[in-house]
Formats: C-alpha cells, structure tokens, sequence
C-alpha cells in the first residue's frame, strides 16, 4: 500500500467541570445507588427447576 491515512491525536477536551458541578454530581449517584439498595424488586426472579 503507498497511501495510508494519519492517525490524528485526540486533542483534551477544551470544557473541564467545576469543583461544585463535580460534587453535586457525585452527590446525586450516591443518592441513586442509595436508592436502589434500599428499593425492593417488584417481582421475584424464576426460580431454576
């Protein structure tokens, strides 16, 4: 093959969170994992015969 194409590097991002954005967000799926620990299931898996 004479032509090849050229990897191109991936530029960093040019948008970074802020301090508070990233705690708000961590807060909230910490809440939604405390959520689904504490919800039961609302229909019982088959049991294998």
């Amino acid at each position: 093959m004479s032509k090849q194409l050229r990897l191109i590097e991936p530029s960093p991002p040019a948008w970074r969170l802020d301090t508070e954005t990233k705690r708000v967000g961590r807060a909230g799926i910490a809440a939604a994992r405390e959520a689904l620990r504490n919800s039961r299931p609302r229909y019982a898996a088959p049991r294998a015969a």
